[in-house]
């Protein structure tokens, strides 16, 4: 504290601490640079938005072998209890659940994980830079350099040393600011697994800005948060829950699922992962209503892509150049099979941030079903690569699928050909 010249302001005592002989209470605190603070902000502001741990992170802090096994990824879940989890034979940890809010759940923990065992990296590397730095200024007061051009060595070593420790500082906070949001993104799927709203408008409530006050803030929700009434139309109401629900239930128009479903959907809700997201409507014909989806129809494929590398932190023109990378009749079909994924998802109120292996397979195996050529779906998963940052094709799950359509479409050519009895 007397280093950053920080004085002690106390607090002054009332009468009855005097006589009580109550001491004074130091207030004595470090600063919060703003530069911190808005770091912090940012993340809460946007708590689905990811952190993209870059290569230059990774070679900036690098760990042993042995550590980046266990920090760099989430534990898998044991393949016996995903067995009996799902009462199945082929264990997939994505496909043990069936509600769009516990995949959430899980992809969001996961996702925590990594990100919150990413700090161990800087912090490391501080804690060991740090003690070697101050062993260095204590030979350099006990010995100090005969000429000046070796004290400014020194000077110039130790001041190296700080800057890297300031950066690690930084990448440490936002790094802690991210794993506190999406704590808040786990609690928030988690209280409204039981709400009646649809699923697209609880995902989106997920996404809302953390003030740091409440899980939700009814600030966000609601116009006018001091009025109880007009909190009663933003939150879904609990009383009479499973009555409503039965009564209802046969009548998808019924206005007692408008009141006990999430009614205010503000502008704000939407962020980056939700680029792709055009509208989310009810039909007035009860001809026309179908399950609720997105419409992908005019999604922004460029947009989609260049928000994905700002996260890592790139300049426009730079991405301008990431994008000129693929052949132009490439990128038209990657385009297309990322609205058909999209589509695909919302369907199933998966948000394709959160694609999984399970995911791409169900995915390339409705392509196969349509009829869809063993090219056509390697194509695909190629796209979805792209799209997701994931090399899908090295994948042992998806491998395994390739050689079995492969097979499939063997066996199917030979059922097509003549027998030989036949050609006699």
């Amino acid at each position: 504290m007397q280093t950053l010249e920080i004085k002690d302001e106390t607090v002054t005592r009332s009468k009855a601490d005097k006589l009580l002989g109550v001491q004074k209470r130091s207030k004595l605190a470090f600063p919060v640079f703003n530069s911190l603070t808005q770091a912090i902000e940012a993340e809460r502001n946007q708590p689905e938005r990811r952190i993209a741990l870059t290569q230059r992170f990774f070679k900036t802090y690098p760990v042993p072998e042995e550590y980046q096994k266990k920090w760099d990824r989430a534990p898998k879940v044991d393949s016996v209890v995903a067995r009996l989890s799902r009462q199945t034979a082929l264990p997939a940890e994505e496909a043990a659940f069936k509600d769009p809010l516990d995949r959430r759940m899980e992809s969001v923990l996961k996702r925590s994980y990594t990100q919150a065992a990413a700090i161990l990296r800087p912090a490391v590397a501080s804690a060991g830079l740090a003690r070697t730095a101050k062993h260095w200024a204590q030979e350099l007061a006990r010995h100090p350099p005969s000429s000046k051009q070796q004290l400014q060595t020194e000077v110039d070593k130790l001041s190296t040393t700080l800057s890297f420790l300031a950066e690690a500082a930084t990448e440490i906070t936002k790094l802690a600011a991210k794993a506190t949001a999406n704590t808040v993104v786990a609690r928030r799927a988690l209280w409204m697994r039981h709400w009646t709203g649809d699923t697209a408008s609880k995902m989106k409530l997920l996404s809302l800005k953390f003030t740091g006050e409440s899980l939700f803030g009814r600030s966000s929700l609601c116009t006018a948060p001091e009025q109880e009434t007009q909190a009663q139309h933003c939150y879904p109401t609990t009383d009479n829950q499973e009555t409503e629900t039965d009564k209802h239930d046969d009548n998808p128009d019924s206005p007692g699922l408008a009141k006990q479903g999430l009614v205010h959907r503000p502008s704000q809700f939407v962020n980056y992962h939700t680029v792709e997201i055009t509208t989310h409507t009810r039909s007035v014909d009860p001809r026309t209503d179908k399950t609720p989806q997105s419409s992908h129809a005019s999604t922004n494929c460029v947009a989609l892509e260049t928000e994905w590398w700002k996260q890592y932190g790139l300049s426009q023109n730079a991405i301008d150049i990431l994008l000129q990378a693929r052949k132009q009749s490439t990128t038209k079909v990657y385009y297309r099979v990322w609205k058909t994924f999209l589509t695909w998802c919302g369907q199933r109120h998966i948000h394709w941030t959160d694609t999984s292996t399970t995911s791409v397979v169900e995915f390339v195996t409705d392509g196969f079903k349509k009829g869809l050529g063993l090219h056509t779906l390697k194509t695909q998963i190629s796209a979805l690569a792209a799209l997701t940052h994931t090399k899908w094709a090295d994948d042992p799950t998806i491998q395994q699928f390739i050689r079995g359509v492969t097979r499939a479409q063997m066996a199917i050519t030979k059922s097509r050909l003549p027998s030989r009895n036949h050609i006699g």
